[in-house]
């Protein structure tokens, strides 16, 4: 084996297309080199025996790794480097081999469809051998051969080969041209049927006879009826026009005879100018005889129109060519046109053109030689010899330098281009056909405007040019207006009216032309109808549609607001399950696939929903993966995709709201009636499924009726003998609810024990509703409490569990999920058993509930406890509550001992002032109740002077450093640097007050705040969960971006600057809200919920330096089309003020809005620069106030009041004055690094999310 042999063993190389050729020629060199198992896998790596030593193991283990690596050199070196490149991961032969097997074969569904249609489109081509046909259709099926199937059985696979070859052999036989239709039929009809082989080889002999290796008959195969019997040998045939009207010449070329085209001489030396006087013809004769020449060589007309032909022809008539010597004319046009190589033996091709008489028009298959081309309002179709049909895609003008053919259509699939004679004779010129060739020539002018040759018994066109007045005649037609032009002129009228409008003609001529609008397409796009859906799946459990209904705003007895079902495709049975949140959706699927996997032994196949988050949840479709389910789920926005699921839900709620209206139970039992009602359609027949109920069509069983009783009906439940005496009633009162799910019995709420009873023994009366039993008339021996006295609730509002009921009783909170029950039917006098007496050893059940808050939930904001304090909102309520009467007591002593009021006797004449009590949990973070203390303005004798910019501030400035203290009421927060005078302002307040010290900051009316070596985080995190619970948020889904969802509290604000525009929005709405923005005001608590933890964060290595951004927002709002004003303020790193707000007036232009938001930030810049200098940081440069509007910024810099800024008021440019004495300075900065912009308008979700880390919102939540 050579080296070159080594390198590179085949000749093809593998790039993907020829995989095939390629692997056969691959496989074929290993096979001979007894390579091929080590491909197969046959041949696998050697492991040591036992009987084989060490030595011998590692020589066989050498042996095979050199034939295993050497295949796989090979196979690189016959692949292109993007191929091989992919080949470093595979050790093994076998390895590399199923990889290539597996990327480069047909085996889906989409390769093999477009390899069929391929095949089937094959066809013959003009002058194609059937040698050069095969390899085309043998590709084809080589790579459609991996994916036929691999039969075990001999026998199979022998019928199997049979059948393919007849399939091939048909395939193969389609695809050949007409020529061989003789042949074609013959072997169609013959018995046995032939090989796929021997067809082939009586078509190459066939092939053989006929000579059609050469070109000459297969163009006459392929010429129409028109064209037979034509140019028999030494006759000759003439064809001209009578009555036509006479055409110019067509304009001559640089170095072109203008007579007969020739290129290798002029006019005046053609051999076969004709004379018009003598009627001879030669150069020789013209230049001699006829001193006066040049009038005869103005006997061709110049003009290139037809009136001037006329005109300059008339001192002479033409002459046109005797028949008799045409062919000694045509030998002389033929070897005056140049190179013989190329004018005779030029073979037929794409390019060649052939007279036709069977031929309307012109027509061509090769789009490239069209120099113009337009569309025509009807195409006509074109019929050819052997039947078929063929359409004309266009119009045009043919020009190449040895033709010109206006008027010329444009047919795809036509295998020659032909020259209609008949079209030709229309333009009033004559054609001449011979022995030898033929002539085109204009009578009136006698001038040649075309020759052609003698193929075969075709005549192919040398050359021909028609006269220019016919191409613009086709121009003229392409002028008209199209469809596009109607179309935009009738405004955008649709296609269907506008074809209609053609068709009537009243639109005059219109090109017809394909229309693609796309103003329409964006203006009129509807959404497309969905199909009705018919298929059913095969078997249980193959397809399972779900949906989540919810929240209703009245819970069930059991909490629940939401319920789930899942419908099987097959049988259409329903499962429900009732829902607390959504977050349980997880749980109960994995309940449901169970409860599946367990009853039916079947694992669910497909389970569709729609887009709800629940579904999207990792953990769910990781389950699914796991399970081998295949998640579907709707298009956005397209729930009709779900559509089973959602018309399943409008059935159970028209069937659970006609339970509860027929019965009278109130909206509380809606969860039971939903049960009933999934329970119920179950057991009703269906059209779809062939009237079978869905119960039947799951177990194979139809359901027991015997067993339904009246939803909401009065009953009788039998009650256990621990619970009543012998003399008491035996039996209660219930209404009925529905059937057991876990227990086989019947569901009834007992109004007296206010709990739901599952029992066999239920005697009914169907004919009575529970809830009319006020107009019972019973003994009163047998009359139960609640029948006399109006006290008891038949229906009560809380629904009280006892903590341990009876084996016969369950839960008010029904099981989520609803197991398909067959009941059995159920006696209506059940036998009276007697009493069993319960042993009296019964343990008693101790409880395990965690009585302390753990240890490592101490750090943590729990606010469960906080939920079972209420605060109450009336006198008459706290006075009932023995703990906040000692409040009451405690705060009046309070006031008593401090002076703060004193008891004295009422003036005569003089009325009392009114007062209330407000009632107030205050609590810490961790939701502990908070102690108070008082506070008044003797603060001021320890030294400490009240702030002029803020009233709950006093400071004391020593050579020891600042004290701070921020008084509210009876709250307080002393800090600074200054320890002893902290220290003395803690000893004076204890002695002049009842105060308490409850240590380092955490909270402070509702902020919390966190502390670290390094930062401070100031967060409301109680206040915004407080919030969320109150109007029932807690179990919500978050939201991205707070204009979404709009609406919170202003005071939320305070540590949420990422609400502040939208809170302003909604706080427009206030005085007289809507549903609209109540729901928005829910949607953006749920925002906040999302970010619950989020708060402020200082840092204590920033810089005291202080910077604004401001902002406006023109003409936002589009009800008074008042702008918006947005500002906010750094202290280094550190926000500390900010603001959304409308402003006042409406501005005029966009730099007004600016100039007016750059005012308001102005002030609030002045009043924070003198509050922080009461604090002891005094700013003695500018201040920086960024702004993107330059307009703004001139103006503030500019003091001559132009027209265009005189309608702004002059309260506004105070501005101008700070910015003159230096305490504020302007810089512009570009609209992407606008911080401010996040408080005047809506933004996207990733512009939200960028500015809100400019604003340095932390999370705060606990580890």
């Amino acid at each position: 084996m050579d080296k070159s042999e080594v390198s590179r063993p085949i000749i093809i190389i593998l790039d993907g297309p020829n995989y095939i050729p390629w692997s056969q020629a691959m496989s074929s060199f290993l096979k001979g080199r007894k390579l091929w198992r080590y491909v197969t896998g046959d041949i696998k790596a050697p492991t040591q025996g036992a009987a084989e030593t060490p030595t011998e193991f590692i020589a066989l283990l050498e042996e095979w790794d050199s034939k295993n690596h050497q295949i796989i050199m090979w196979i690189r070196n016959t692949s292109i480097p993007f191929i091989s490149l992919q080949f470093g991961r595979f050790d093994t032969a076998h390895a590399l081999w199923e990889f290539l097997v597996t990327r480069y074969t047909t085996a889906d569904l989409a390769c093999q469809y477009q390899l069929m249609t391929s095949l089937c489109r094959q066809r013959q081509e003009l002058g194609q051998s059937i040698s050069a046909f095969l390899p085309q259709i043998y590709s084809i099926w080589d790579q459609l051969a991996p994916s036929e199937p691999k039969w075990l059985c001999a026998g199979d696979s022998t019928l199997f080969a049979t059948y393919r070859d007849q399939q091939r052999l048909i395939l193969f036989l389609m695809g050949l041209s007409n020529i061989y239709e003789p042949v074609r039929a013959s072997l169609l009809h013959r018995i046995p049927f032939l090989t796929l082989e021997q067809a082939i080889s009586e078509l190459l002999s066939e092939e053989t006879r006929l000579g059609l290796v050469s070109t000459s008959h297969v163009a006459t195969a392929l010429a129409t009826p028109g064209s037979r019997g034509r140019g028999s040998s030494g006759g000759s045939r003439s064809f001209s026009a009578s009555g036509s009207q006479p055409s110019s010449g067509s304009a001559s070329r640089p170095n072109e005879c203008t007579f007969c085209h020739a290129t290798d001489h002029r006019l005046l030396t053609c051999p076969i100018q004709v004379c018009k006087t003598c009627r001879q013809r030669g150069p020789g004769h013209y230049r001699s005889d006829y001193p006066n020449n040049l009038t005869h060589r103005d006997t061709r007309p110049q003009s290139t129109t037809a009136t001037a032909g006329v005109s300059s022809t008339a001192s002479a008539s033409p002459t046109l060519i005797d028949i008799s010597d045409l062919p000694t004319l045509v030998q002389q046009i033929m070897s005056a046109s140049g190179n013989p190589s190329t004018a005779l033996s030029a073979s037929i091709g794409i390019s060649s053109w052939f007279f036709d008489s069977g031929c309307n028009n012109h027509m061509t298959s090769d789009l490239s030689i069209f120099s113009s081309k337009s569309y025509e309002s009807s195409f006509p179709i074109v019929h050819t010899a052997d039947g078929s049909s063929m359409t004309v895609d266009h119009v045009g003008h043919v020009s190449t330098p040895a033709l010109s053919l206006p008027n010329t259509y444009y047919v795809r699939k036509l295998a020659l281009n032909l020259v209609s004679i008949g079209q030709l004779c229309d333009l009033g010129l004559t054609v001449l056909f011979s022995s030898t060739g033929c002539v085109v020539q204009d009578p009136r002018t006698g001038q040649t405007l075309g020759i052609g040759r003698r193929h075969g018994r075709l005549f192919q066109l040398i050359h021909l040019h028609l006269p220019i007045s016919t191409a613009a005649t086709t121009s003229t037609s392409s002028s008209s207006p199209s469809f596009g032009i109607w179309h935009s002129r009738l405004g955008h009228v649709s296609l269907g009216r506008l074809r209609f409008l053609v068709s009537k003609g009243v639109l005059g001529p219109t090109i017809n032309e394909h229309l693609d609008c796309q103003s329409c397409q964006l203006a009129k796009q509807p959404a497309l109808s969905f199909t009705k859906s018919t298929s059913v799946s095969s078997a249980p459990s193959a397809l399972v549609h779900s949906d989540i209904w919810g929240p209703y705003p009245t819970s069930t007895m059991g909490g629940s607001q939401y319920f789930v079902i899942f419908v099987d495709d097959f049988s259409r049975y329903t499962w429900l399950y009732l829902l607390k949140n959504r977050s349980q959706l997880q749980q109960t699927y994995y309940d449901f696939a169970r409860m599946i996997k367990t009853q039916f032994s079947r694992d669910i196949k497909v389970f569709r929903s729609d887009n709800a988050q629940e579904y999207y949840d990792t953990s769910f479709l990781t389950f699914l993966r796991e399970q081998g389910t295949l998640p579907h789920r709707s298009c956005p926005g397209t729930s009709q995709q779900n559509g089973r699921a959602e018309r399943k839900h409008r059935h159970l709620l028209d069937t659970t709201r006609a339970l509860l209206i027929s019965s009278g139970c109130p909206e509380s039992f809606w969860g039971e009636a939903a049960l009933t009602a999934a329970y119920t359609i179950n057991r009703v027949p269906s059209p779809l499924l062939g009237n079978l109920t869905p119960y039947e069509r799951l177990y194979g069983t139809p359901p027991d009726y015997h067993s339904l009783r009246v939803f909401g009906c009065a009953c009788f439940v039998l009650l256990q003998p621990h619970e009543r005496t012998k003399l008491e009633p035996r039996s209660c009162l219930c209404c009925f609810l529905g059937y057991g799910i876990e227990h086989k019995g019947y569901r009834c709420w007992d109004p007296l024990s206010r709990r739901l009873r599952v029992s066999r023994h239920v005697v009914f009366w169907e004919h009575k509703m529970f809830s009319s039993l006020s107009s019972f008339q019973m003994s009163s021996s047998s009359t139960p409490p609640y029948l006399t006295d109006p006290s008891i609730d038949l229906f009560p509002e809380d629904v009280d569990v006892p903590a341990d009921p009876p084996d016969d009783t369950l839960h008010v909170a029904p099981p989520p999920i609803v197991y398909p029950v067959e009941s059995s039917s159920i006696d209506p006098a059940p036998p009276v058993l007697p009493p069993i007496p319960l042993p009296s050893d019964i343990p008693v059940r101790r409880s395990t509930r965690v009585r302390e808050v753990p240890s490592y939930l101490r750090d943590y904001h729990c606010f469960s406890t906080v939920l079972a304090q209420h605060e109450p909102r009336s006198y008459r309520e706290a006075s009932t509550k023995p703990l906040w009467q000692q409040a009451m007591t405690e705060e009046l002593q309070a006031l008593d001992r401090t002076h703060t009021w004193d008891l004295v006797d009422l003036p005569p004449g003089k009325s009392i002032i009114e007062c209330r009590w407000v009632y107030k949990i205050k609590t810490r973070a961790d939701g502990t109740v908070e102690g108070a203390i008082q506070s008044s303005s003797t603060i001021c004798d320890l030294g400490f002077s009240a702030s002029a910019y803020d009233s709950a501030l006093f400071t004391r400035q020593s050579a020891h450093g600042i004290v701070l203290l921020l008084l509210y009421v009876d709250d307080m927060i002393i800090t600074g640097d200054d320890v002893h005078g902290i220290s003395e302002l803690q000893d004076f307040l204890h002695r002049h007050f009842e105060m308490k010290d409850l240590g380092p900051l955490s909270y402070f009316l509702g902020l919390e705040v966190s502390s670290a070596s390094t930062r401070y985080s100031l967060t409301q995190t109680k206040y915004a969960s407080d919030l969320l619970t109150r109007v029932g948020l807690s179990d919500c889904k978050t939201a991205s971006t707070p204009l979404e969802l709009v609406g919170s509290l202003i005071y939320l604000t305070v540590t949420h600057p990422d609400i502040a525009h939208a809170v302003h929005l909604v706080s427009q709405f206030m005085s007289a809200p809507c549903s609209t923005h109540y729901a928005t005001v829910l949607r953006i608590l749920r925002y906040v919920k999302g970010t619950l933890f989020h708060g402020l964060h200082f840092s204590s290595q920033s810089s005291l330096q202080l910077y604004a951004y401001s902002d406006a927002d023109w003409a936002g709002d589009p009800t008074d089309r008042r702008s918006t004003t947005g500002f906010c303020f750094f202290l280094g790193d550190s926000l500390i003020s900010w603001r959304s707000k409308k402003q006042t007036l409406v501005a005029r232009s966009s730099t007004e809005a600016e100039y007016r938001a750059l005012a308001d930030t102005t002030q609030e810049l002045l009043w924070l620069r003198w509050l922080l200098q009461d604090m002891g940081v005094n700013h003695s440069g500018a201040t920086v106030l960024h702004c993107d509007n330059r307009s703004a910024i001139l103006i503030a810099h500019n003091d001559v009041f132009h027209d265009r800024t005189k309608h702004i008021d002059i309260d506004c440019h105070f501005i101008r004055q700070h910015v003159v004495r230096g305490t504020v300075h302007l810089l512009p900065i570009s609209s992407a690094d606008q911080t401010a912009d996040i408080f005047t308008k809506s933004l996207l979700p990733g512009r939200f999310d960028a500015l809100v880390t400019k604003l340095k919102l932390v999370s705060a939540k606990p580890p």
